[in-house]
């Protein structure tokens, strides 16, 4: 009976050991479960904002190759300068994005992410001068047309001297027009030379040199305005010529 009730005893202790462990891993079953899902939730949203954050980025780029390929700007040298920045960043964006859709585990994106980031001054300053270019090139045929323009009205005042009216007013003011052409392409070769410096440079110094290029393009602008109303008004003022082929379709002789 003694033996009987000490196996009892010990079997009831058993039992009770056993009973109390389940319900142990009964309770710690949700929490570890929560942890479990809030970790898997996490990874989620790291890997879905990186990847975002990546194929934003590789558009971006692949769009600035384009623009460099088909610049009238740029010399061959100069495209093959930049080309190679804009390659070499998107080649670490595909390294990355691979990397991003085969990690396992939380501290691995986040250190993926930490290098995501990093990489984020070599997209802006590679894409910056891309972008930048493409002003650029619209700058460049702007200039081009000012400058056929302004030989035309060359050849205008020409006829009009041959004829013997007085174009002595129009001719110098057509000369301080062609210094201002002059100086807008002058503007128009630095930003190319800067925009090189910008994809190949010390990306610390990129903020700075991308905002000497951006006031260059503004003058630009309001240079451009200024030729191409000054010419309009010598247009203007040849068209009341009479001579033989005069701009404007002016009444011959």
């Amino acid at each position: 009976m003694t033996i009987f009730k000490i196996f009892n005893g010990r079997k009831i202790v058993q039992t009770l050991s056993i009973a109390f462990m389940a319900a142990l891993l009964l309770v710690q079953a949700p929490v570890n479960a929560q942890s479990a899902a809030l970790a898997s939730n996490e990874l989620k949203g790291l890997v879905s904002k990186m990847k975002t954050e990546v194929d934003r980025r590789l558009a971006s780029t692949n769009e600035g190759i384009k623009a460099v390929e088909g610049s009238n700007l740029l010399s061959l040298d100069a495209k093959k300068t930049i080309l190679a920045t804009l390659t070499e960043s998107r080649t670490a964006l595909n390294n990355l994005k691979r990397e991003i859709a085969n990690v396992k585990d939380y501290e691995s994106a986040k250190e993926l992410a930490t290098r995501v980031e990093g990489q984020y001054e070599q997209y802006t300053n590679s894409n910056a001068a891309a972008y930048t270019l493409k002003d650029g090139d619209t700058q460049k045929q702007a200039a081009d047309q000012l400058e056929s323009l302004a030989d035309d009205a060359q050849s205008k005042i020409d006829q009009a001297g041959a004829a013997d009216a007085d174009v002595s007013g129009l001719q110098e003011q057509l000369k301080g027009i062609d210094q201002l052409i002059q100086s807008i392409s002058a503007i128009i070769a630095s930003i190319v030379a800067l925009l090189v410096s910008l994809a190949t440079g010390n990306f610390k110094d990129a903020a700075a040199i991308f905002q000497t290029i951006l006031g260059q393009l503004g003058l630009n602008i309001t240079a451009m305005d200024s030729a191409q109303n000054g010419l309009s008004g010598i247009i203007d003022s040849l068209a009341s010529f009479e001579f033989s082929g005069s701009i404007g379709g002016g009444a011959g002789k």
